[in-house]
């Protein structure tokens, strides 16, 4: 099931600028991953950081899981003005390193599609190197079905 996120009003991105700035690692804890496709998250960044963010979650029941990661870019004329560049999107079992699935690299939406997992602990990683004059956003969505 495909993922629609919406782009920013103008006006939001800019509050969000304004107010957020990101470490270059961040964790959340998504809890247990529902049937329901959310927006998860969304990451506002200053330029030239290269960041990681994991957003952890769980499964009571073997689940097919999917998720989309979409680069929010805004660009102003030429220039972009939120940007990510190397932008990636991965899953693992919260107990390895070795990723589970990686989203196919490029592009602004990453996406892993139906993805079976065991009930457990696991987590999506985000990645990137903010290339915006005022950094980068994103937005995760992610939902587990039976």
């Amino acid at each position: 099931m495909p993922f629609h996120v919406r782009t920013l009003p103008l006006a939001m991105a800019i509050a969000l600028c304004a107010s957020a700035f990101s470490p270059l690692a961040s964790a959340s804890d998504l809890g247990e991953l529902g049937t329901t496709p959310t927006l998860q998250q969304l990451h506002i960044a200053a330029p030239d950081v290269t960041f990681s963010s994991s957003y952890f979650f769980s499964l009571s029941l073997a689940s097919t899981v999917s998720a989309q990661a979409t680069n929010l870019v805004w660009l102003l004329g030429p220039q972009a003005v939120f940007d990510i560049s190397n932008f990636a999107l991965s899953l693992y079992d919260v107990a390895n390193t070795a990723p589970l699935a990686v989203a196919a690299p490029g592009g602004n939406n990453l996406r892993l599609d139906e993805v079976f997992l065991s009930a457990g602990h696991y987590r999506f990683d985000v990645q990137g190197l903010t290339s915006g004059t005022g950094g980068g956003a994103y937005a995760l969505a992610a939902m587990a079905t039976l």
